[in-house]
């Protein structure tokens, strides 16, 4: 497959839900190699190992680092990057064998947090040398329900679809753990 510096494209890709009717047409690539134009990393506590160390599962270059006890790696879009959508797509590598113990939320840079998901409670749909990948609905971050399919509405209703902004992988663990990430994508 080719890889495109456009952080959006018009793929016809099938929506994860029931109905074959239902069809999504844009996929934001956020991480393919390197973030997408429009896109910033605000990490913190997290030490970088450089941007061609790990190939990612496509090959391209994987974000990977040591992250330290409640550090992240913590990418910023812009408003509306989720409006629309209805999935948050990405692969996180497995270290020895073992998942990593880190959460997920969204979040608005100006409302706050949406609802937090620790990755060992969610299953993943494949694996691949050591990958995992997870497509979380994004309604499941909703405080106000955890309805699951569907375009997303947002977090709260402070927290709209178009304010949420921000995707961040957060270490469950006091200590330091390998955190290798690849292939961000919101359709």
């Amino acid at each position: 497959s080719s890889s495109s510096s456009s952080s959006s494209s018009s793929l016809s890709l099938p929506s994860s839900s029931t109905s074959s009717s239902n069809w999504i047409t844009s996929v934001t690539n956020v991480l393919s190699g390197a973030l997408s134009s429009g896109w910033s990393d605000l990490s913190w506590a997290f030490n970088s190992w450089g941007s061609s160390t790990v190939a990612g599962v496509n090959g391209d270059s994987a974000k990977c680092g040591t992250v330290e006890g409640s550090g992240a790696y913590k990418i910023q879009g812009f408003g509306g990057s989720f409006q629309g959508k209805q999935v948050l797509d990405f692969w996180v590598r497995q270290n020895n064998n073992v998942d990593p113990d880190f959460s997920v939320y969204l979040s608005s840079s100006i409302n706050g947090e949406c609802r937090t998901l620790n990755l060992k409670s969610l299953s993943y749909v494949q694996i691949k040398s050591g990958w995992l990948e997870y497509q979380i609905q994004l309604n499941t971050f909703d405080w106000r329900s955890n309805s699951g399919s569907g375009t997303f509405n947002g977090c709260s209703s402070t927290i709209s679809d178009w304010d949420v902004n921000t995707i961040v992988f957060q270490n469950n663990w006091g200590g330091s753990q390998y955190f290798c990430i690849s292939d961000i994508k919101i359709y």
